[in-house]
């Protein structure tokens, strides 16, 4: 008997730790309103880790696919069967996958299936915020529920590393300074006790700056049962049309800057493939305050942004490679 109750949402997934390609709650997590296109089609092998990669998933072809909008988890009808549960994704025909979204991660309260309520008693965390590369964490979960009239126990145990960031190539573009996340999922399911299926899947998600979702992703699971043993396996990823892929292949360069606000300087840091790099400072009315150079070698560049000359207020900060890509950051000055 295999029972694997999940949608093809993805860990809807830049604070400082090393690299530009840093994912948090303010930049990464679903916000309630949002709708999300994505397709899904047959696995491709995820890659190498390591810094520098280039993950080619230009073959992909789509079989199905999914619209999703993330609601806020109380506005749904079944929002009252999953306390904690801060926004809901849904997934049609009424099902609905709910999570609890914090600035310490993203987790995973439970879904709502056509026949089948999954609450969880001890949450799944699928994301830990801040994550950059090489984080990882371990979570334990469990969650009972009822299915075919079978009670059904569920315990594991979540592992998630950050380890990868590099290139994606996708049928539609090019997309830099993408941060690869392994998740691997070890769980049983006690089927009333008359039979036991083991689970293990490892899901590979590619998280791009600038979107809520990831960018894609690819999922490989086993279930064994009685000495059997099968497979399910699919890639999945967002459709071109989504908020923020135009935006983000515009804005190619991985920015960060802090601290912010701040008073005499601010350190920028952003990822290069070395060259001059054209830098912009303009106020809140879009007037160019103060603009220069800087001489970047390929990798991670820090370079430090004098602020003595700006008075008090809001202001946008652009980096512009040779090649013309960007990366745009506002700055708050006291």
């Amino acid at each position: 008997m295999r029972l694997r109750y999940s949608f093809a949402l993805p860990l809807l997934a830049l604070s400082l730790s090393g690299s530009a390609q840093t994912l948090n709650q303010g930049n990464n997590a679903p916000v309630i309103g949002e709708v999300f296109i994505q397709h899904r089609g047959t696995y491709i092998d995820p890659g190498a880790p390591g810094t520098g990669q280039s993950w080619d998933f230009s073959a992909l072809q789509a079989t199905t696919t999914l619209t999703s909008t993330i609601q806020a988890a109380a506005s749904t009808p079944n929002g009252a069967s999953f306390p904690g549960a801060t926004v809901a994704a849904s997934a049609g025909g009424g099902n609905y996958m709910y999570m609890k979204i914090t600035s310490t991660g993203l987790e995973n309260v439970g879904v709502y299936g056509s026949s089948t309520v999954m609450a969880y008693q001890n949450p799944e965390l699928l994301l830990q915020y801040p994550c950059a590369l090489n984080t990882t964490w371990t979570d334990s979960w469990s969650t009972t529920f009822v299915s075919g009239g079978f009670p059904i126990a569920r315990a594991g145990t979540t592992t998630g590393l950050a380890d990868g960031v590099g290139t994606v190539i996708m049928p539609y573009g090019t997309f830099n300074n993408v941060l690869r996340v392994k998740l691997t999922q070890q769980y049983s399911d006690d089927i009333g006790g008359m039979a036991t299926v083991d689970y293990t899947c490892t899901n590979y998600y590619f998280y791009l700056p600038g979107t809520h979702m990831a960018l894609v992703q690819t999922n490989y699971l086993t279930a064994t049962t009685g000495g059997s043993t099968q497979t399910e396996t699919y890639a999945a990823w967002l459709d071109a049309s989504n908020v923020g892929i135009t935006e983000a292949q515009r804005h190619a360069i991985g920015m960060e800057v802090f601290p912010n606000p701040a008073t005499d300087q601010a350190t920028l840091v952003f990822s290069s493939t070395g060259g001059m790099v054209a830098l912009e400072v303009t106020d809140a009315m879009g007037r160019l305050v103060h603009s220069g150079q800087v001489q970047a070698h390929a990798g991670i560049v820090r370079h430090a942004l004098s602020l003595e000359a700006l008075s008090p207020g809001l202001y946008q900060v652009r980096l512009i490679d040779a090649a013309g890509n960007q990366g745009v950051q506002r700055l708050v000055v006291e």
